[in-house]
């Protein structure tokens, strides 16, 4: 009988030590549990930032390709919003005018947006989220063109921002 009570006593004492012990691996698992909620908020946040920034490079270039086909097929000289010179830099107002057969394709920055207007007078925004644009006249040795360099507005968030700066080329089509 004694015998019985003190092992009844140990298993006792033993089952309070493994509920004790219970408790300390379940709040050291919520901790750890925390910790890797933070990472993988961290992980998405920089995931929904990268699709970002992946949908608007590709719409810079879509919009940067349009540029250049529309300078490949202008029908006269292009125009630019300072008149006279070869250099035009805006961050609001015409940028420059595209001749073609049937009129003037015009590319205006009102706000952060980049329009492009038709000459069918059709108006759809080009590129949204524009700081600035800068449209130089290239004069190379066998070949004339247009630089279109645009800076859009950073939407990076954290230690490193980024500028996106973005440059497009294009010859000028020779015209008699």
């Amino acid at each position: 009988m004694k015998l019985n009570a003190t092992a009844n006593r140990r298993f006792r004492s033993r089952r309070g030590v493994t509920l004790v012990e219970t408790a300390v691996y379940i709040a050291l698992f919520l901790i750890v549990l925390n910790f890797a909620f933070a990472i993988f908020m961290g992980i998405v946040k920089q995931s929904a930032d990268l699709r970002r920034a992946s949908a608007q490079i590709a719409e810079t270039m879509q919009a940067g390709e349009l540029w250049r086909k529309d300078i490949r097929n202008a029908k006269g000289t292009l125009r630019n919003s300072v008149a006279g010179t070869t250099e035009a830099t805006t961050a609001k107002g015409l940028l420059c005018a595209i001749p073609t057969d049937n009129g003037e394709i015009q590319y205006v920055i009102e706000g952060d947006t980049l329009w492009r207007q038709g000459a069918d007078a059709k108006r759809e925004p080009a590129l949204r989220s524009v700081k600035q644009a800068t449209l130089v006249r290239e004069r190379r040795e066998h070949a004339h063109g247009w630089r279109l360099e645009i800076e859009l507005l950073s939407k990076t968030r954290g230690a490193t921002p980024v500028t996106p700066l973005f440059t497009f080329i294009a010859a000028d089509r020779p015209h008699p």
